[in-house]
C-alpha cells in the first residue's frame, strides 16, 4: 500500500509536469508580452524622471511657462507660487496664475504647458466669459521636483527575459 501511494503520487506529478509542458508556448508568450510592458513602463518612468529636476527651478519654470503664453496668445497678468510641499515621494510647487486670451490661445497654452520639459500638472481652471474673444482666466498648476526615491520605489535592476 505505501508503495501504491507513492506511485500514484508520482503519476499525478508527471501528469502536472506533462500540463506545465503543453502550456509552456503559453507562458513564454505571456512572459515575453509582460517583459516588453515592463521595458515600455521603464522607460516612460526614466522619461518622466528627466522631466522632474531635484530642486524648484521656480524661475526656469516661469520662463519656460512665459515663452508658452506668449507663443500661445496669452496675456499673464499675475504669477503667485505658494512655499513648496514635501511628499513621501516627490516635493511639489503650486503656482496660481491669472491672464487672458482667446479660445484658441488658452486651448494652446494648456497643450503647450502639457509639453513643457519640466513636469508640471493643471490642478485647477477657471475661464470666464469676457469682451470680445478674450477670456479672462485662473489656473493652478503643480510643478514637481525631487523625487524621493524610498525603499519600496528602489529595487535593483535585474535582466529581464
Amino acid at each position: 500500500r505505501p508503495l501504491d501511494n507513492r506511485l500514484a503520487a508520482c503519476r499525478a506529478a508527471a501528469d502536472k509536469l506533462a500540463s506545465d509542458m503543453n502550456k509552456r508556448d503559453e507562458v513564454k508568450a505571456e512572459h515575453d508580452k509582460l517583459t516588453q510592458s515592463l521595458s515600455a513602463i521603464e522607460k516612460r518612468a526614466a522619461a518622466v524622471q528627466k522631466r522632474v529636476p531635484d530642486e524648484p527651478l521656480e524661475a526656469e519654470f516661469l520662463g519656460q511657462l512665459a515663452d508658452a503664453a506668449a507663443k500661445a496668445g496669452i496675456q499673464i497678468r499675475d504669477y503667485r507660487p505658494r512655499p513648496p510641499k514635501t511628499a513621501p515621494a516627490y516635493s511639489q510647487l503650486e503656482i496660481h496664475l491669472s491672464g487672458c486670451g482667446s479660445y484658441k490661445s488658452l486651448c494652446t497654452f494648456l497643450d503647450r504647458v502639457a509639453s513643457l520639459p519640466r513636469l508640471a500638472r493643471v490642478a485647477s481652471l477657471d475661464v470666464s466669459a469676457g469682451l470680445e474673444n478674450e477670456y479672462p482666466m485662473a489656473v493652478t498648476l503643480v510643478v514637481f521636483f525631487h523625487l524621493n526615491q524610498t525603499p519600496e520605489s528602489r529595487q535593483p535592476e535585474k535582466a529581464h527575459g
